[in-house]
């Protein structure tokens, strides 16, 4: 095992979050013992723009929904045994590894555990998934509708109703622990704007842009810098 560290950013850059995370090392596992399949579907731009589309032209409930530490609530189909995590070793029993019972970042199928879990939940509520794109379902009962896009743990929750929204929010953290962010601002790098008196709904990725930028700076200058020490850059 290892911990990672990781400062999560708003759309302006600023810290609001500092996360610590205990993950396995996947690179050790062996395909056919420890994991079979690894394949999760995420949700791709285009139908996320197209739901993005729906929303202003009908004056939706947008809000963004967040699972916290999702992978941990797959259930293991395997029989998988990790190292105690790094200053966390029982004292008593240093030598003594932990069996895992639910999946665990890091692991090679946690994504699929968690999405089967997810999707399981989504089916037992209601919800349908369409045929064209895997992480997209839709409910409707008498006139109102909510459109739920699942990206990893990130959802995107569209309702024609205040009151839907809510009830299939309510529904997901009786499963699992959803944070309900508010109206969407701020989305897997892409801010949103809306006026829903102008009924207007625009993205912006400036901040990831920047960041390119600034990396591309930062190689170009490493770049130079071996140059006029006659280093070769490949």
């Amino acid at each position: 095992t290892k911990w990672v560290l990781k400062v999560k950013m708003d759309a302006n850059g600023n810290p609001i979050r500092f996360k610590a995370r205990v993950i396995a090392r996947g690179f050790t596992q062996v395909q056919g013992i420890d994991f079979k399949e690894t394949f999760a579907p995420t949700l791709r731009i285009s139908p996320m723009r197209l739901v993005w589309g729906i929303t202003a032209a009908l004056n939706l409930e947008l809000h963004h929904l967040d699972v916290e530490t999702a992978f941990l609530h797959g259930d293991l189909e395997e029989e998988i045994y990790m190292e105690q995590p790094p200053h966390f070793q029982d004292p008593k029993h240093p030598i003594f590894v932990c069996k895992l019972k639910k999946s665990i970042y890091g692991l090679k199928q946690s994504p699929r555990m968690w999405h089967t879990k997810l999707h399981s939940h989504l089916i037992k509520i209601m919800f349908k998934r369409l045929a064209s794109e895997p992480n997209l379902y839709i409910r409707k009962v008498g006139n109102i509708f909510v459109i739920l896009g699942v990206y990893v743990d990130d959802l995107l929750i569209a309702s024609n109703s205040i009151e839907g929204l809510h009830e299939a929010t309510n529904q997901l953290q009786q499963a699992f622990p959803v944070k309900d962010l508010g109206p969407m601002e701020y989305c897997l790098g892409i801010k949103v704007s809306r006026n829903r008196i102008e009924g207007t709904l625009s993205i912006s990725q400036k901040k990831t842009i920047e960041e390119i930028l600034r990396n591309m700076t930062c190689k170009n200058a490493t770049q130079h810098r071996h140059q006029w020490w006659g280093l070769k850059v490949h």
